[in-house]
């Protein structure tokens, strides 16, 4: 009875061996492979994958410039540098050069410059077009568009104002006129060039000058340049004459904050002066203390140092006007050290 009871409840339900080695082994594979991640090992491997894909090679290519004149006898020089792994340069004997798209002379130079693997001289056709070339090697290509251009000279830009012979009584007059589309225009003064602007998609610009002119009679000149570089030629000068006017101050406003002040401390100086006022400068014991228009509101202000003796002194002022002309002002206020 007891041998039988036995055989029925068997022997107790336990995993064999060689189940439980396999659950183990696998518990340890996906601890080891998320502490393999935790480690930065995701890292290290995908670097390592790159790097063993990656191509064995780089391909640079280094143009003269973008683009050159349709004219039939212009060329530019194309440098290629091809590079393996470790940065060394490589020999250009297997690059290929084909010209993809347009019609030009193609040709290899005879001499390769230091730091480039081959270089090819690209002659200029006679018509304007865009130019495709594919450049390869071991089966990188780079492809590259230059642009062969019209070489006429733009048209003469024209002027509109100022008129020859105008009196202005500003040193930085608005100039405007009409150029061909899109293209910088030159203003010349005194055959100097004095500023740069954009012609509009009509044609028209309007621009005041950069740098302001002295009093006196000027030669105005103008000149286009478009974006390929070619100048056109300069337009009929015409003089103008500068008069302008010497700077005014507001005498009734000037202040100094504090005043009276302590020998040796600081007051603050305010002067109004017109618009045309490029610098306000005053002095007071033989030292110099530039003010500034802090708030483009023609009140220059500044701080100035009180003499270390007590005493009643005198501000003198040099005033700019923003054709440099200058005025001093004598004695424009006082200041007390007590």
């Amino acid at each position: 009875m007891k041998d039988d009871q036995d055989k029925e409840l068997g022997p107790q339900s336990f995993a064999s061996p060689p189940v439980l080695a396999l659950a183990i082994a696998l518990l340890l594979v996906i601890v080891g492979t998320v502490s393999f991640f935790y480690a930065g090992g995701w890292q290290t491997l995908k670097h390592s994958w790159t790097g063993w894909f990656a191509p064995s090679i780089s391909l640079a290519v280094e143009p003269e410039s973008t683009g050159l004149p349709a004219d039939g006898t212009s060329s530019l020089s194309i440098n290629i540098i091809a590079t393996n792994r470790q940065g060394q340069l490589l020999d250009g004997e297997d690059i290929t050069v084909e010209l993809t798209r347009g019609t030009a002379g193609l040709t290899n130079s005879a001499r390769t410059p230091s730091g480039a693997s081959k270089q090819v001289i690209l002659q200029a056709p006679s018509d304007p077009q865009t130019l495709s070339l594919a450049i390869g090697l071991s089966g990188i290509i780079k492809n590259l568009d230059i642009e062969a251009f019209d070489p006429t000279p733009p048209a003469v830009p024209s002027l509109k104002a100022p008129t020859d012979g105008s009196v202005l009584a500003t040193g930085t007059p608005t100039i405007s006129g009409q150029a061909a589309p899109n293209t910088q225009t030159e203003i010349y003064l005194d055959d100097i060039l004095n500023t740069t602007t954009m012609a509009d998609q009509s044609g028209l610009f309007n621009a005041p000058l950069e740098k302001a002119v002295g009093r006196g009679r000027h030669k105005l000149a103008l000149s286009t340049v478009n974006r390929y570089g070619i100048r056109s030629a300069s337009s009929a000068a015409i003089y103008i004459d500068i008069q302008t006017l010497d700077p005014e101050v507001d005498f009734d406003n000037i202040r100094l904050r504090p005043n009276p002040v302590p020998p040796g401390e600081v007051t603050y100086v305010f002067i109004p002066v017109s618009n045309n006022t490029k610098s306000v400068t005053v002095a007071i014991e033989g030292k110099d203390y530039p003010l500034y228009d802090r708030n483009d509101s023609s009140i220059f202000s500044g701080a100035v140092q009180a003499p270390l003796t007590p005493g009643l002194y005198r501000l003198s002022a040099t005033i700019i006007n923003e054709s440099g002309n200058s005025v001093l002002v004598s004695n424009i206020t006082s200041l007390r050290v007590q």
